[in-house]
């Protein structure tokens, strides 16, 4: 037989036996019967997805209020900026008459 089917026979049977093994003993050391098992992971279940619904609360909640901080940042930058191009318009006012000063 080719060395390369019997490595995969080899490994095939010792998983097989390996899975076997495993699931017997499973069943010969569980601490509980298999309903008192399933409630266990069912009531574990629904504490994982409790916990996941608060945490995207608070992430939904962090979210929003952040949205709400950067749209007044954004609106406290904007008036700014006209402030600024006001002033700016301004001097340019005063540097055209100062320049027609000059010129007369």
């Amino acid at each position: 037989m080719n060395n390369s089917i019997q490595s995969v026979l080899v490994t095939g049977t010792a998983f097989v036996v390996g899975l076997l093994a495993g699931g017997a003993t499973g069943l010969l050391v569980a601490p509980h019967s298999g309903s008192h098992t399933r409630r266990q992971l069912r009531s574990l279940a629904e504490g994982i997805s409790e916990h996941a619904s608060r945490i995207a609360e608070e992430a939904t909640g962090a979210g929003s209020h952040t949205r709400r901080q950067l749209r007044n940042l954004g609106e406290g930058m904007g008036e700014h900026a006209s402030r600024m191009a006001a002033e700016a318009s301004e001097a340019v006012n005063e540097v055209i008459k100062y320049g027609k000063c000059l010129t007369r």
